[in-house]
């Protein structure tokens, strides 16, 4: 009596459709995880940015010509913020003395791909009265 068995082309054969089917899946898994990786790094950057404005905004500077500059490592990331004269051209323009534009720009990348975030938020300035 003959033993029904697969014969050692058909083990063969079934080992490798499973190890390319698994290497597919791998190659979705890693490309998923560095695209995850990849999104974390933009929030994160976000985030800073928007720290940044939040900072710019609660406690604005009166000199028009100063500049904060910050720069992070870790996620590579370089903010300026600024405070901007409303433009002559605004309707704003005769609340001058008392809103200023916050401006706040978040710089990354390589230079292949250069990213770039601009946040522009209106200051209100209390004059403080001498008594």
């Amino acid at each position: 009596m003959k033993k029904k068995a697969f014969t050692i082309m058909e083990a063969l054969a079934s080992i490798l459709i499973f190890g390319f089917f698994m290497s597919i899946v791998s190659r979705i898994q890693v490309t998923s995880l560095l695209r995850y990786s990849k999104w974390r790094q933009e929030i994160e950057r976000i985030f800073l940015i928007e720290k940044a404005a939040i900072k710019s905004y609660l406690n604005p500077s009166k000199d028009e010509e100063h500049e904060i500059v910050k720069k992070y490592e870790v996620p590579d990331l370089e903010v300026r913020t600024g405070i901007k004269r409303i433009s002559g051209k605004s309707s704003l323009k005769k609340w001058d003395k008392n809103i200023k534009i916050s401006e706040t720009v978040g710089k990354w990348g390589d230079l292949k791909e250069l990213k770039n975030l601009s946040l522009f938020t209106l200051v209100f300035l209390v004059e403080e009265d001498d008594k």
